[in-house]
C-alpha cells in the first residue's frame, strides 16, 4: 500500500475533495475482514517510486480480473484478535481460533497456484505472493489435532487422549447398561417417571416420581420445576459415575495440553502469521482497487517528472453511476461530461469562468481528487494519455467554512486557508482556488484574487482558479503563462452544457440565470439599470467575445468534420487503388503463368516435329521438310508478338538481311511469295515466314546471293555462335534446367555433336536433377559424368 507522504493537515484537503467517499467505495470491494479498514486509511504518497509501484499493482490486478480470475481471498478469517493472544505468554487459544489460524494458512497457500501460470504478466503480484510465509507445518499440526467439521479435538490428537476416550466409552456403556436394568425390573419400573437416562451435575441419573423418592436408594441431584420428579443417582452407579468424572477430568487436562502445544507452535510463528495478514491485506487492496477501476472504466495514467497536469476526457468519479450506486445514493441525472485541460511549467495557471452551476467547482474538485487518487495508487476515469505529476502538496480553498462560534466570516475562512497554503507550499504543489477573492468588495476581491494567483504560480504551484471577477478574467486573457477556459451554456435557455472551451472567457450570466429561476422581471430590469456604464461595456465585450468564441468553436468543428470526411475519402481511394493494384498483379501473374505453360507446350511441339522429321525416310526429305516448316510456322503464329516500338521499317527484297522475331534468328530473303510470306535462308535451311514476323537486320558479312555463278554480292547476318559448354554453378534447379533447355535447343540447331554442362559437386542436388532431366530430353542421345563428376558430357542426337 502507498506510504503517506502528505502531512496530517492535508487530511482536511482529502475531505474537501471527497477522497474519503472514494475510499468508502473502495472498502466495499474488499474481500477480507481487514480490507475495509485498510481501504479507508489509504493515503496519497508524494514519493514517485511508491506511486509508480502502486499504480502498476492496480494495473496487474485489473489484468487478473479481465482474465476471469480472482484471488481466493473469500472466507479469510479475522485472526487479529488471536495474534494479540499470542503476545501474552502461556495463554492458550481454544479450538475455534486455532482452526481460523489454519484457515489463514490454507488461504495463503492457495495464492501461489492461482498466479503461477500468469507470473510473466503479473510480476508485482507474483513477487508479493512469493513473500508469503510457509505455514504448512502449523496448518497440518492444527488440522491433525482438531476436526474441521465438528471443531473438537480429535481422538488421535495424542495416544493418551485416545486411551482416555476409549476407557470413557467403556465406562459409559457399562453405566448405561446398569441404569437400563432399572427399566426392566418390575418393582423399579413403576417408580420411574420416564424410562430415560438424564444428566444432572455431570452425572447420569434416573427420573423418579416424587412419591417414590424413598423407595430408590441413591443420591438426589435435583427436582423438576413442577416438583413431580426427582433425579436420583442409584447407589449402585455412584462408583462408576465417579470413575467417569475422573476420566473426563483427565481428558480435559489432555485436551488443554494439546491446545497449549498448538498455541505455542503458533506463537513461535507469530511473526510469519502477522506478515501473512499484511500481505493478504495488500493483495486484497490491489484486487479492490482493480475492481473499483472496472466500476468506472479507469486507466493507469502517465506520471510526469516535472510540472505537467494534463487531463484528457476526464470525468469526476462521484458523478459516475458505477460509483454512486455503491454509495447507496440515487444515480446522477445525467452522465458526467468529459473535460480536458492542461497546466504545466509554461502555463502554470488556468482560470475557469462561466455561469453559476456551470461546472467550474466540479472541474477544480475533479482535478484535485484525481491527483489524490493517482498518488494513492488508484486508476482514474480518463483517457490513458492523461498526465499527472507527483505533487508534494495539494491545497484546496473550496466551499464556505464560516463559523459563528469561532467568529469566522466567509472571507475570513478563505483567508485562513490561503495563509496556510502560503506557509506550506513547495514545488510541485497543486493549488485550487474556488471563487478566489469572493466574500468582500468586488473591486478589492478581484485585485486580491489576481495577486494570489500570480503569487502561488511564482512559488512553484500549478494553480487552478474559478472566478466571476472581471479583473481576474482580464488578467487570465492578457498574461503570459496564464490560461483561461470557460464553460458553455445554451444561448436560448441559459442552461449549462458543462462543455469546456479553452482560451475563452465566459460571462457570469447572473441576470439571465436569475430570470430562469423566476426572479421578478422588474427586479432584473432595475439591476441592469443600476449596473454602471463601465461594467456594461465589459459585459458587452465579454458577450461579443463569447459569441465569437462559439462561432470559432463551430467553425473548428465544421473544419474537423470536413477533415475527417476528406481523410475517409482518401482512405477509400487508397483502398480502391490498392485493390486495383492487387488485381492487376494477380492478372499479370496469371498471364505470365499461362504464357509459361504455352511456351512449354510449344517447345514440346517443336521437339516432336523435329524428331518426326528426323525419323522420316530420306527419300521423302523434301516433302517432310516442307510439312515440318508449315507446322512450325503455324505454331509460331500463335506466339506472334505485336511490332516492337521503334522497330526498323522493313522493305523486302531478295538478298535483304532480316530477323525472325519469333525464333530470334537472322537470315537472308531468298524469295518473296504471295500471301504476305517470304522464304528466308537460315543456317542453310529455307523457311517460309509471314512478313509480320520479320524485322530489318544490319548486314555483318558478305555472301553470294542464292543462285548460280556470278550472282551479285550481298550481306548475310552472322548467325549466333553457340558455345560448347554451359556453366550453371550457383543457379537453382529451376534456373539451371531452364538455361540448359535453351542451350540444348541452340546446340541442336547448330548441329553440335557433344556439349558439356558444368554444374559442380556441392551436395549433389543440382547434379542429380540435371541427370534425371537429361534422361527424358528429346535432343539427348546419351550423357555421362566427366572426371570427378562436376561436369556432365551430353551427346546430342543426329
Amino acid at each position: 500500500m502507498a506510504v503517506c507522504g502528505f502531512p496530517p493537515m492535508n487530511l482536511a484537503v482529502c475531505r474537501i475533495l471527497e477522497l474519503d467517499k472514494i475510499l468508502d467505495v473502495l472498502a466495499r470491494f474488499t474481500a477480507t475482514p481487514f480490507g475495509p479498514e485498510a481501504a479507508r486509511s489509504l493515503a496519497p504518497s508524494s514519493v514517485m517510486p511508491v506511486v509508480q509501484e502502486a499504480l502498476r499493482e492496480t494495473t496487474e490486478g485489473q489484468k487478473l480480473l479481465q482474465s476471469g480470475r480472482r484471488l481466493p481471498l473469500e472466507g479469510t478469517p479475522d485472526v487479529r484478535p488471536h495474534l494479540k493472544v499470542l503476545e501474552v505468554a502461556h495463554q492458550s487459544l481454544p479450538e475455534g481460533p486455532l482452526l481460523e489460524l489454519a484457515a489463514l494458512a490454507r488461504i495463503a497457500q492457495r495464492m501461489g497456484p492461482e498466479l503461477k501460470e500468469r507470473e510473466p504478466l503479473l510480476p508485482h503480484l507474483a513477487e508479493l505472493v512469493g513473500r508469503l510465509p510457509d505455514l504448512r507445518e502449523l496448518r497440518l499440526a492444527i488440522e491433525r489435532a482438531i476436526d474441521i467439521e465438528s471443531g473438537g479435538v480429535k481422538d488421535d490428537a495424542s495416544p493418551e487422549l485416545r486411551r482416555l476416550r476409549a476407557r470413557l466409552f467403556k465406562l459409559r456403556r457399562r453405566l448405561e447398561s446398569m441404569l437400563e436394568s432399572y427399566f426392566r425390573q418390575k418393582d423399579t419400573r413403576k417408580m420411574l417417571q420416564d424410562q430415560v437416562i438424564t444428566v444432572r451435575n455431570g452425572r447420569s441419573v434416573l427420573p423418579v416420581r416424587a412419591e417414590c423418592r424413598g423407595q430408590l436408594v441413591g443420591i438426589v441431584h435435583g427436582t423438576s420445576a413442577s416438583g413431580a420428579t426427582v433425579f436420583v443417582e442409584p447407589l449402585s452407579t455412584v462408583e462408576i459415575n465417579n470413575d467417569i468424572v475422573s476420566v473426563q477430568e483427565q481428558e480435559h487436562q489432555e485436551i488443554e495440553r494439546i491446545l497449549h502445544a498448538l498455541t505455542e507452535l503458533a506463537r513461535s510463528q507469530k511473526t510469519e502469521l502477522s506478515r501473512t495478514v499484511d500481505i493478504l491485506t495488500h493483495l486484497d487492496m490491489i484486487q479492490a482497487k482493480a475492481s473499483l477501476s472496472d466500476a468506472y472504466q479507469g486507466v493507469e495514467p502517465r506520471l510526469a517528472e516535472g510540472r505537467t497536469l494534463h487531463l484528457v476526457s476526464a470525468r469526476h468519479p462521484l458523478l459516475l453511476r458505477g460509483v454512486v450506486e455503491r454509495l447507496d445514493q440515487a444515480p446522477p441525472a445525467r452522465e458526467a461530461v468529459p473535460l480536458s485541460f492542461r497546466v504545466d511549467a509554461e502555463k502554470s495557471a488556468l482560470v475557469f469562468t462561466g455561469p453559476n452551476t456551470g461546472g467550474k467547482t466540479v472541474a477544480l474538485k475533479m482535478a484535485g481528487l484525481l491527483s489524490l487518487m493517482v498518488q494513492s495508487g488508484l486508476h482514474v476515469p480518463a483517457d490513458a494519455e492523461s498526465t499527472f505529476p507527483v505533487f508534494k502538496r495539494v491545497f484546496a480553498d473550496i466551499g464556505d467554512e464560516q463559523s459563528i462560534g469561532s467568529s469566522l466570516s466567509t472571507f475570513s475562512a478563505h483567508l485562513r486557508r490561503i495563509v496556510e497554503m502560503e506557509r506550506e507550499i513547495e514545488e510541485p504543489s497543486l493549488v485550487l482556488l474556488d471563487e478566489v477573492g469572493a466574500g468582500t468588495d468586488p473591486a478589492e476581491g478581484g485585485a486580491l484574487g489576481t495577486a494570489l494567483v500570480e503569487h502561488f504560480r511564482r512559488r512553484g504551484g500549478l494553480v487552478l482558479a474559478s472566478t466571476h471577477h472581471g479583473m481576474l478574467k482580464a488578467y487570465a486573457t492578457t498574461t503570459a503563462g496564464v490560461g483561461s477556459a470557460s464553460f458553455e451554456f445554451d444561448p436560448e435557455t441559459y442552461e449549462p452544457t458543462y462543455q469546456l472551451v479553452d482560451d475563452s472567457t465566459g460571462r457570469s450570466l447572473a441576470f439571465e440565470i436569475a430570470q430562469r429561476f423566476g426572479l421578478p422581471e422588474d427586479v432584473i430590469r432595475h439591476a441592469r439599470a443600476l449596473q454602471n456604464q463601465k461594467e456594461r461595456q465589459v459585459e458587452g465585450m465579454l458577450e461579443r467575445l463569447e459569441a465569437e468564441g462559439q462561432q470559432l468553436a463551430r467553425d473548428r468543428e465544421t473544419m474537423a468534420r470536413d477533415h475527417r470526411a476528406l481523410e475517409a475519402s482518401l482512405g477509400r481511394q487508397r483502398a480502391v487503388e490498392e485493390e486495383l493494384s492487387r488485381s492487376r498483379d494477380d492478372q499479370m501473374k496469371n498471364i505470365r503463368e499461362e504464357m509459361r505453360e504455352e511456351v512449354a507446350r510449344a517447345r514440346d511441339e517443336i521437339r516432336r516435329i523435329l524428331t518426326e522429321a528426323r525419323e522420316r525416310s530420306l527419300s521423302r526429305q523434301g516433302e517432310v521438310a516442307k510439312d515440318a516448316r508449315a507446322r512450325l510456322l503455324a505454331l509460331t503464329a500463335r506466339f506472334q508478338p505485336p511490332p516492337r516500338e521503334g522497330a526498323v521499317p522493313l522493305h523486302l527484297s531478295v538478298g535483304e538481311a532480316v530477323t525472325i522475331s519469333s525464333l530470334r534468328l537472322t537470315g537472308q530473303v531468298v524469295e518473296v511469295l504471295s500471301g504476305n510470306e517470304v522464304e528466308v535462308m537460315v543456317r542453310d535451311k529455307r523457311l517460309r515466314i509471314p512478313v509480320s514476323e520479320l524485322e530489318a537486320a544490319a548486314p555483318r558479312k558478305e555472301v553470294k546471293a542464292f543462285g548460280g555463278a556470278g550472282a551479285s554480292q550481298t550481306h548475310l547476318p552472322e548467325t549466333k555462335r553457340v558455345p560448347q559448354e554451359l556453366n550453371v554453378i550457383g543457379c537453382t534447379v529451376d534456373e539451371a534446367l531452364s538455361q540448359a533447355d535453351k542451350f540444348l535447343d541452340d546446340a541442336f540447331l547448330s548441329e553440335h555433336r557433344t556439349v558439356r554442362l558444368i554444374h559442380g559437386l556441392g551436395r549433389g542436388r543440382l547434379k542429380n536433377a540435371i541427370g534425371k532431366w537429361l534422361t527424358t530430353h528429346p535432343h539427348v542421345a546419351n550423357h555421362q559424368p566427366e572426371g570427378s563428376g562436376a561436369v556432365t558430357v551430353v551427346e546430342l542426337k543426329n
